[in-house]
């Protein structure tokens, strides 16, 4: 037996390329184990197995360009929606204190104290995107990754920040809903509601069962994407395949990109383009993501079948 200076892995003498990882193995004999470094993944230039090759290829699709720039055009927009918002309120406020309080001496007073607290929820709402603005860094970090051709392995800086990202917000979202299933609990066996009871009783239960089967699915979608991502990373630490790509986040995807529609038409209601805009572009990259998952799924699958039929050939 010798073995492979790519993944260490040990195969047949008469194997002219890992079965493993699929490096050629002409003139190789026996030496030390190879053992990939955590964020590194083998050499760029010709030694990369097919599954970070798939993966570089993935990551510099015009579909997943088209993800990142629906992520980034759906960011820019609503910043610039909450700009605009934030300054037609205070220009409001302005002139209804300006009318309301005429030539009283304390204008100035009373309009500088609302546009503070209007600016003030500007820069909060504006703070509350910096999640949003950093996986559409890490979105841009993933594709500049892949499109280096210096022989650079291809880095999971990215994926790790949208996974720290993921966790956050699922441990926060998880939090919220228990206090939501509190409350309603405690209302729905605390509260009275008189002679209406026998309608208002059974109401509230229903809500309550739909708002737990809406975290059971949000938090099943969030361990999920959090799955892939691992899978993902670990796949190009070691340069085999490790783990599956979820189909159950690809669908929610997708859903997720439909619902956006709705954005599209309050934007238009509302006659705020930058909301419409939003819409159609997180209607986009929310679908297109889906679809990128399950090719990369497809990929997944198809690799898995050419290495058992390149480990059943060489046995």
């Amino acid at each position: 037996m010798k073995t492979c200076p790519g993944c260490g892995n040990p195969v047949p003498e008469e194997a002219t390329f890992c079965p493993h990882c699929g490096k050629p193995l002409e003139g190789q004999t026996d030496g030390p184990r190879y053992q990939s470094a955590p964020g590194a993944s083998p050499p760029a230039s010709g030694g990369e197995s097919p599954a970070i090759r798939t993966l570089r290829q993935l990551f510099c699709s015009p579909l997943y360009l088209t993800v990142a720039i629906g992520y980034t055009v759906t960011l820019v927009s609503n910043l610039l929606s909450l700009l605009l918002t934030g300054t037609g309120l205070m220009s409001e406020d302005t002139a209804w204190v300006t009318g309301l309080t005429g030539a009283t001496g304390w204008t100035g007073d009373v309009g500088g104290a609302m546009n503070t607290a209007v600016w003030s929820s500007l820069v909060w709402s504006v703070i509350a995107q910096i999640p949003a603005i950093l996986v559409v860094v890490s979105l841009w970090m993933m594709y500049a990754s892949a499109r280096d051709r210096s022989g650079a392995p291809l880095k999971t800086a990215g994926l790790t920040i949208i996974r720290v990202i993921q966790i956050i917000v699922l441990v926060l979202v998880g939090i919220m809903m228990v206090l939501m299933l509190g409350l309603m609990g405690i209302a729905l066996t605390t509260v009275g509601f008189g002679d209406n009871s026998e309608v208002f009783t059974p109401l509230v239960g229903m809500m309550l069962f739909i708002l737990v089967v809406v975290v059971v699915l949000v938090m099943l979608y969030g361990v999920q994407f959090i799955r892939t991502l691992d899978s993902i990373r670990k796949t190009i630490w070691t340069g085999t395949l490790q783990g599956n790509i979820s189909a159950y986040v690809a669908v929610c995807s997708i859903l997720g990109g439909i619902v956006m529609v709705l954005n599209i038409l309050l934007g238009l209601l509302a006659r705020a383009p930058f909301t419409a805009l939003s819409g159609v572009s997180g209607a986009v990259s929310g679908i297109c993501f889906g679809i990128l998952l399950f090719r990369c799924r497809d990929e997944w699958q198809r690799l898995k079948a050419e290495q058992t039929l390149t480990e059943s050939t060489v046995r």
